[in-house]
């Protein structure tokens, strides 16, 4: 009767030749295993996702807080200050703030998420495209959707 316990002890190789062909198997193991997260890293775009998301919701509620607390004359926040003569026309406060939380939270998470850096612009696209799309379509329009993917490939 045959072996079967899939446990078998590790062979010990007795020469060089042998000793090079059983670590090229372990090498060829795990680099597929490597191929194969690479070619489609879905934990790995959650988690980017997941993090984006924490940096929208921080900095958004950071400049309400601060917007709340001082007053629109006499506030702070980075993402509040700017002159309503700048904006293109129809744009109100809220939408030149949500663009602003969108390209500071883009750039927070390009410069702090520990991602392999092709999956982590592939998963900002995804955010951009579905999420902020989602949230308001009059502030982020084509144009401004297309703006923010490409800070996003640009990396800066």
């Amino acid at each position: 009767m045959a072996n079967t316990n899939p446990y078998l002890p590790w062979e010990t190789p007795t020469t060089l030749h042998r000793a090079k062909q059983l670590l090229g198997t372990l090498r060829r193991s795990y680099t597929a295993k490597l191929k194969a997260e690479e070619e489609f890293p879905a934990e790995r775009i959650a988690y980017v996702t997941d993090h984006v998301h924490q940096e929208w919701n921080r900095l958004l509620f950071e400049a309400m807080e601060d917007l709340a607390a001082k007053g629109r004359a006499r506030t702070t926040h980075f993402l509040l200050a700017h002159t309503p003569n700048n904006r293109p026309d129809g744009e109100t406060d809220m939408q030149v703030v949500r663009f602003k939380v969108a390209r500071t939270a883009i750039f927070q998470t390009l410069k702090n998420c520990r991602v392999y850096m092709p999956t982590r612009k592939q998963a900002l696209k995804h955010w951009v495209n579905t999420f902020l799309f989602r949230l308001d379509a009059d502030t982020f329009t084509p144009e401004c959707r297309e703006h923010l993917c490409t800070i996003v490939e640009r990396g800066y």
